[in-house]
């Protein structure tokens, strides 16, 4: 029977815990949007049957499934059932923690498909239909791209925020987590799908006999702008990156992230593992004293296994030294540390004031962040008057950027000694010094005046 898709899709939210199922056996599995029959019979028999509407059961019975199109296809030979992939879209968009993670193989598909609308466009004639067809199937590209892009950062950010809980659990020993398993949890989440996301946008990786996404469009809007003079359409497909490329930074924050965990998870299984060969070197060694003789049945100083393992050198002189300190008393023990902490808190400690650190006229990494501030500079309306051009930047960066640091202020100051006729300019001998409370630049002040007469 042929039912409105609405009242399809609102028995499926109802019932949205057994489709869910569903969809966690495909990304299981990794099979193309097909599930075994007996897994949706059993889900619709111990969960839809216990609907206590009637109409329900029919409408999401399999019958009724298939021939309204939710499921395509129902192979008999092979029991598997396949699925209309907008349903699974649907599920995703209800749960940011099943939303689809992208390969490096998506990624480098989505790059593909870019480099080649975009090198269309570049071929196509301007005044020709085929261009306004490429510009606009490149418009729509970039669109899902940002769709694309905006789940996938909320479903990486979702495995990475129970990764963060475990790890967390893992440092405060409140579970039993085995030091391994999340060790290749983490590694796997952030080689496998992290950072292919974070190097897709990229806006300095550098492909070899091709190009970047960032690359393919900045190339477009040059051209666009440049040799075509579409301005308009220029600054359209500019918006659209610009859109796609504010996740970089949120998902630089996860590649970091991971990056941490990785490193104290690496040393600490470094240190198990070698712990674990310690130990069974020991019990090696005390294979051969296992005699049953009297003589000769202790381990001795001069064993080969000390010569190995230096971490026991010391131990005997340092129990004979200070085993009194190791001797507590149950009962007094905690009394005495709660005392201790107390006295620490009546001391009053002592503020150290961070020292300043030189700002060295580096390059930021940051490509985009550098970009945004010269956006930002150049839509600014400069006064006619600046006695200090370095303070009056450092000023307005600080004011407007929530992170700012110092270097920021570099970035600031060359857009608007570029954007500045030199002979307006004016250079002060006397010395003086800006700072972030962190870093610290000396400068001489060059002052901007509209009305200077050459």
């Amino acid at each position: 029977m042929r039912l409105n898709r609405d009242v399809i899709i609102e028995k499926i939210l109802a019932h949205q815990s057994s489709f869910m199922q569903l969809l966690d056996h495909i990304d299981m599995h990794g099979i193309s949007l097909e599930f075994p029959e007996a897994l949706f019979l059993s889900l619709y028999r111990n969960n839809i049957c216990l609907d206590k509407d009637a109409n329900t059961q029919d409408i999401l019975s399999m019958s009724s499934l298939l021939t309204n199109g939710i499921f395509i296809s129902h192979d008999k030979n092979t029991g598997m059932v396949s699925i209309e992939p907008a349903i699974v879209n649907l599920l995703r968009f209800l749960d940011v923690k099943r939303a689809k993670k992208l390969s490096r193989v998506d990624f480098e598909n989505l790059r593909k498909r870019v480099f080649t609308t975009c090198s269309d466009i570049k071929n196509a004639d301007v005044d020709s239909v085929d261009f306004e067809d490429h510009r606009q199937s490149l418009n729509s590209l970039l669109i899902d791209i940002h769709g694309i892009i905006r789940l996938n950062c909320e479903g990486l950010e979702a495995q990475v925020a129970s990764i963060s809980a475990t790890f967390s659990d893992y440092i405060n020993q409140s579970e039993n987590i085995n030091v391994f398993e999340l060790y290749d949890k983490v590694m796997a989440l952030n080689e496998r799908y992290v950072l292919p996301c974070n190097e897709f946008m990229d806006p300095v990786m550098e492909i070899k006999q091709s190009l970047s996404f960032t690359q393919s469009v900045l190339q477009v809007i040059n051209y666009l702008k440049d040799e075509c003079q579409l301005i308009k359409e220029a600054n359209a497909v500019s918006y659209r990156l610009s859109a796609i490329s504010s996740f970089y930074k949120d998902i630089s924050q996860l590649v970091e992230k991971l990056k941490q965990y990785a490193t104290r998870l690496a040393g600490d299984r470094a240190t198990f593992m070698a712990i674990d060969e310690a130990y069974n070197s020991l019990l090696d060694s005390l294979t051969p004293l296992r005699h049953g003789k009297k003589k000769s049945y202790s381990l001795t100083p001069d064993m080969p296994i000390f010569e190995t393992y230096t971490c026991l050198d010391g131990l005997a002189k340092h129990k004979s030294r200070f085993s009194a300190l190791l001797n507590w008393d149950e009962q007094k023990t905690d009394k005495r540390f709660k005392e201790y902490l107390l006295m620490i808190e009546r001391t009053e400690s002592i503020i150290h004031k961070t020292p300043l650190i030189p700002l060295q006229y580096i390059q930021d990494e940051n490509e985009t962040r550098q970009f945004e501030i010269a956006m930002f500079m150049m839509q600014h309306s400069l006064p006619n008057t600046i006695d200090d051009i370095y303070q009056y930047v450092h000023e307005l960066l600080s004011a407007e950027i929530d992170d700012y640091w110092l270097g920021d202020a570099l970035t600031g100051i060359q857009e608007i000694t570029l954007a500045v006729d030199d002979s307006k300019m004016r250079v002060t001998r006397q010395p003086k010094q800006i700072n972030d409370g962190h870093y610290y630049l000396n400068y001489q002040p060059v002052s901007f005046k509209e009305n200077i007469n050459v």
